[in-house]
């Protein structure tokens, strides 16, 4: 999958491979008012110069080498961890027109792609899941899995029901993201501005 820096972002895709989930862990997802606001990548961003803008219901700007797009960043803490919780089709557009991954008719119908993140004062960093962690896992029996998308065997599909998939989010994020250290952060974004104030119908 060629992207550049950016377009791993908020909480999706690994540059070498991602990551699937047959079904979502949680079974309501809600938006963290903390996610508010208009950011900047501090690397190349989608869009040199270009910002993310997420507003307080976390709908979000995404954008993209051919514009931007609407997408959801909803998700659900467990503990102190944060998670967002992201459909195939907003992965797909996220990717814009420059990802070879193609969702579509690979990923379950239930599926999700996840990201966790954590935000301190206006810094936020996001960790995107492992493949080589998971694909170790899969090899070991720990976890049930396939290749998401044929000939590609860096991206990934961890098969089974929510409680399955919940259980493994149990042991905390570790296992499935690696150590959430800032220098290995895929993310890492400045809040700029507050969320735009949508008018009154």
């Amino acid at each position: 999958m060629s992207l550049r820096p950016a377009l791993a972002a908020l909480l999706l895709l690994a540059l070498s491979g991602c990551v699937a989930f047959e079904h979502s862990p949680a079974t309501a997802l809600s938006c963290d008012p903390a996610l508010a606001g208009r950011w900047r990548a501090d690397r190349d961003g989608p869009g040199p110069g270009r910002e993310i803008v997420v507003d307080a219901q976390c709908q979000a700007q995404w954008p993209v080498q051919e514009g931007a797009v609407d997408v959801s960043l909803r998700g659900y803490t467990q503990g102190a961890t944060r998670y967002v919780v992201l459909s195939p089709d907003h992965a797909q557009q996220m990717l814009g027109n420059e990802g070879e991954l193609k969702f579509k008719g690979n990923a379950p119908k239930h599926a999700v792609f996840m990201a966790v993140y954590r935000i301190d004062g206006d810094r936020l960093h996001a960790w995107l899941p492992d493949p080589a962690r998971i694909k170790a896992a899969i090899g070991e029996g720990k976890v049930h899995g396939r290749p998401l998308q044929n000939g590609d065997p860096s991206s990934l599909l961890v098969q089974g029901d929510a409680s399955r998939i919940a259980g493994l989010f149990a042991q905390g994020p570790e296992p499935v993201f690696g150590p959430l250290s800032t220098e290995t952060a895929a993310v890492r974004l400045q809040r700029v501005g507050a969320a735009p104030i949508k008018a009154a119908p």
